[in-house]
C-alpha cells in the first residue's frame, strides 16, 4: 500500500556519512548527511521539538553535504522543505507526511539498525567507541524521541 512509511538508515562507517531514506503516501525524501554521530540525534532533537509543540518551525542542514532541510508542523502533518545545491543547480522539493506516521517510521528505522548492528556483534559499543552513532549518548537522544512518539513519556 503506497500510503504505509517505511525508513532505512543507510550508513557508511568508513566515512561517517548517512542517507535516512523515508517513504510514505507516495513520496520518499532522503536525508544525507555527513557526521553521523552528530546529525542524526539532531534530527531526532528537532523532531522532538515539533512533536511537543516548542517549534511550529526548525530547520538542520547536512553537516558537511550541499543540503538544508526545513521542517514545519501544520496540525497533524509535518512538511518538509528540502533544498539542493549541487553544480547542475539548486532543487527544491516539497514534503508532505503524516507526522505520526514519519515519526513512527524513523522510530523502526532506528530500531532495525540497532537489531542489525547487535546481530552483526557491532553493538553495544565498548564504551571506549567514540564519536559514534551508536554511542550512550545519542542512543539516549533516540530512546528519548521514541518513548516520546510512543505516548510514554509525557509531552
Amino acid at each position: 500500500m503506497e500510503y504505509e512509511y517505511y525508513c532505512v538508515f543507510h550508513t557508511d562507517p568508513s566515512s561517517g556519512d548517512i542517507d535516512i531514506e523515508c517513504r510514505g503516501e507516495g513520496q520518499e525524501i532522503h536525508f544525507t548527511m555527513m557526521i553521523d554521530y552528530h546529525s542524526v540525534p539532531v534530527l531526532f532533537y528537532q523532531l522532538s521539538r515539533l512533536w511537543r509543540g516548542k517549534a511550529d518551525e526548525t530547520e538542520m542542514d547536512g553537516y558537511g553535504m550541499a543540503v538544508d532541510y526545513y521542517f514545519k508542523k501544520e496540525e497533524d502533518r509535518l512538511l518538509i522543505r528540502h533544498e539542493i545545491r549541487s553544480s547542475e543547480g539548486d532543487f527544491v522539493h516539497h514534503f508532505n507526511f503524516d507526522f505520526e506516521g514519519f515519526a513512527i517510521a524513523l522510530d523502526q528505522g532506528m530500531k532495525d539498525l540497532i537489531a542489525h548492528q547487535t546481530a552483526m556483534g557491532n553493538y553495544p559499543l565498548p564504551s571506549s567507541v567514540s564519536p559514534d552513532l551508536l554511542e550512550e549518548k545519542n542512543i539516549k537522544e533516540y530512546e528519548a524521541f521514541s518513548a516520546l512518539i510512543r505516548g510514554e513519556v509525557p509531552e
